[in-house]
């Protein structure tokens, strides 16, 4: 949030959301639309340029876990989050799915 005050050189507070009723959105925060249906655009869209905020998901395990069970648990991630049901209850929440191999995700 203090990225964006400073881009845009405004004074605001930060309320956060705690629920209750849904509010309009004013802008996304990632690099394109997607997820939550909305009308709202790219902060990117809206006038504030470099300004991209997203956030990655992902599982770990302790170090040292044998490779055949890693690559057995990445598969059964994998899968899972590639079900229908599972992409459209993430999508209904505004999460956009971009599965990454192991190896980009350590990065």
């Amino acid at each position: 949030m203090a990225n964006l005050i400073k881009a845009i050189k405004v004074d605001m507070t930060h309320i956060p959301y705690k629920g209750g009723q849904p509010k309009k959105a004013l802008a996304l925060t990632g690099t394109k639309r997607g997820g939550l249906p909305s009308d709202a655009p790219t902060i990117v869209e809206a006038g504030v340029p470099n300004m991209v905020l997203e956030n990655n998901i992902g599982i770990s395990a302790p170090p040292g876990m044998p490779r055949d069970i890693v690559d057995r648990l990445h598969k059964a991630f994998a899968a899972a989050v590639a079900l229908p049901a599972t992409r459209k209850k993430l999508e209904k929440t505004g999460v956009m799915i971009r599965p990454m191999s192991r190896p980009r995700f350590t990065a």
